[in-house]
């Protein structure tokens, strides 16, 4: 008799770690990210200016974060004042107030859990196949549809595969002047995979 195939150990990341950099729209009920290599200051202003192009710049932005240092880095904190953002942080030790943290357990279980990919390219196409489903399923604003081409206003790309993006209409209650939309934004490190991976790059528009 033989045995059965095994997941490979995943303590052994020989090709490093990946940040899922994601916002959760409250009044849209919408969550959509970019997946970075990195966390750091210039990781966060590249979302962030993203995130700022789904909405009009008149609507003001009001973005619940934790205490991480690099959210209060004084490059962030001046961009988020030059572009009508206004940060809300948690009380230390309380990022679980945080809206967006209740949403990361379901897409590690649906994305994540019990997995061996190839590529850090093949599992950031699993996670927007998520956000896709995700955001359909709870009727987020234009959602694409099945023949979509995988780009959302946060710029998550399919790797190629039709239909495999998350997106959500960011601003269409919002275009009022003076208008308001609350932002959670938070992040998950998803493991490296083992295997050599080649032509990969990080989600882009």
């Amino acid at each position: 008799m033989g045995h059965p195939q095994r997941f490979r150990a995943t303590y052994r990341r020989l090709q490093g770690t990946e940040q899922l950099l994601a916002f959760y729209a409250v009044h849209a009920d919408c969550l959509v990210g970019q997946v970075r290599k990195r966390k750091t200051v210039g990781d966060l202003l590249a979302v962030f200016a993203r995130l700022r192009t789904c909405y009009p710049m008149t609507t003001r932005l009001y973005v619940v974060m934790d205490n991480l240092n690099t959210h209060k880095h004084a490059r962030l904190r001046a961009f988020m004042a030059d572009h009508n953002i206004e940060p809300a942080y948690t009380p230390t030790y309380s990022s679980w107030l945080n809206a967006i943290e209740s949403h990361f357990t379901p897409l590690k279980r649906f994305a994540i859990n019990g997995t061996d990919d190839p590529s850090h390219e093949y599992r950031r196409w699993r996670i927007a196949r998520y956000l896709t489903w995700r955001n359909r399923d709870k009727g987020s604003h234009n959602a694409p549809s099945p023949n979509s081409h995988g780009l959302n206003c946060m710029g998550t790309r399919s790797a190629g595969r039709p239909g495999a993006a998350s997106r959500c209409s960011a601003g269409s209650p919002a275009k009022r002047r003076g208008s308001r939309a609350t932002s959670h934004p938070g992040s998950r490190t998803a493991a490296g995979s083992r295997s050599p991976e080649r032509g990969s790059r990080l989600p882009r528009c």
